[in-house]
C-alpha cells in the first residue's frame, strides 16, 4: 500500500 506522499515520489520517480 502506499500514502498519497509515497505514491507521488513513486510516480515521479516513474515518469523519469
Amino acid at each position: 500500500m502506499f500514502d498519497e506522499e509515497d505514491w507521488e515520489v513513486f510516480s515521479n520517480v516513474s515518469s523519469e
